[in-house]
């Protein structure tokens, strides 16, 4: 049992993707995979070529271990608890990890660890368990329909270069405009004018939730409120289930009404109760579409943004935004760390 407890302490020190660079006492490095890995980085390289010299790396991995005979070494600066664990058991330790957030982040830091955590987070396994759950986010269609029809790129390359959603973090679009304002009576003729601006945050789970809402403050505020797997509530956060369709994302976001107010009428007769014209109910419908940017993250462009009311008398409305880079202008990606504008 107090080997299992160690075990677990020590794997959760290195999902933590802030402290795998500075924990060597749990990790003693056969060759770090950067000492072979100077030729991928080449941008002037398709990816085919890229693949290729991948691959050939994983092979050069591979002699490098089996020539050690071990998947990592001792060294004096401390145990390593990750001698005692199967190769099969840090693979099941993997998965479960990095599956149900998908964090492409930390993938990649945790393969720069040792040469041996380059080869599990590269397997096909892995990267095939990240294409098939794309299903679950589908309302109709099946996750093989969004693969691309190339069959030389593995399932890694074809992960990174379709359309997929980003869960380590939140999508954060500036707006601003001018608002006129209202004159003074000490000056009559002097008309003021305000710059108005605010932060679109949206924040995307694993598990087909989507929370949205908009500050006019710090954004790192509202990511801090939207992180978790239960997001605090909050009445200014819209809630809804979103789909992924190709590169087309859809959604019904939620807003909660107004608490309904009861007014009493007394008559001769009898006392009627009625209840003021207020908002029981406000949906939004959105659509947006994933485009690929140059930094490899995927950004959020809007198509198309209708608004539903309906009024506690049973009255409703429909009605639809403009949706034009200026007022709704793109999302972009930001990790766990506060974004910058």
């Amino acid at each position: 049992m107090l080997n299992r407890k160690r075990h677990a302490i020590c794997f959760n020190q290195l999902a933590n993707a802030k402290k795998l660079e500075t924990c060597p006492t749990l990790l003693s490095y056969t060759r770090k995979p950067s000492d072979f890995n100077k030729e991928i980085k080449d941008d002037n390289l398709t990816l085919n070529e890229k693949q290729i010299l991948r691959n050939n790396l994983i092979e050069k991995i591979k002699a490098t271990v089996d020539e050690k005979g071990a998947f990592f070494e001792k060294d004096k600066s401390g145990p390593c608890e990750l001698l005692n664990l199967p190769r099969e058991l840090l693979q099941l330790i993997v998965r479960n990890v990095l599956l149900p957030d998908f964090d492409v982040l930390s993938i990649e830091r945790l393969s720069l660890t040792s040469s041996f955590f380059y080869i599990l987070t590269t397997e096909e396994l892995l990267w095939k368990s990240a294409n098939t759950q794309k299903s679950f986010y589908k309302s109709d269609e099946s996750a093989e329909s969004d693969w691309p029809t190339d069959p030389t790129l593995d399932l890694r390359m074809q992960f990174l270069t379709t359309p997929h959603v980003m869960f380590n973090g939140c999508y954060i679009s500036k707006t601003s405009y001018i608002r006129q304002g209202d004159n003074t009576f000490q000056a009559s003729e002097y008309q003021p004018w305000h710059t108005v601006t605010y932060f679109r945050v949206m924040r995307f789970h694993s598990n087909g939730w989507l929370y949205s809402t908009t500050v006019a403050d710090n954004p790192m505020k509202a990511s801090e409120t939207l992180c978790g797997k239960t997001p605090r509530t909050v009445k200014a956060v819209m809630r809804g289930r979103w789909y992924l369709n190709g590169n087309i994302i859809t959604s019904t976001l939620h807003r909660p009404g107004d608490t309904p107010q009861k007014m009493k009428i007394t008559t001769r007769k009898r006392e009627q109760v009625l209840y003021h014209h207020g908002v029981k109910e406000q949906n939004y419908e959105i659509t947006l579409k994933l485009e690929p940017c140059h930094t490899m993250r995927w950004r959020l462009h809007w198509v198309s943004n209708k608004h539903f009311i309906r009024y506690f008398n049973g009255d409703s409305e429909e009605s639809s935004f403009e949706t034009n880079t200026k007022r709704f202008p793109a999302l972009k990606f930001f990790p766990y760390s506060t974004p910058r504008f």
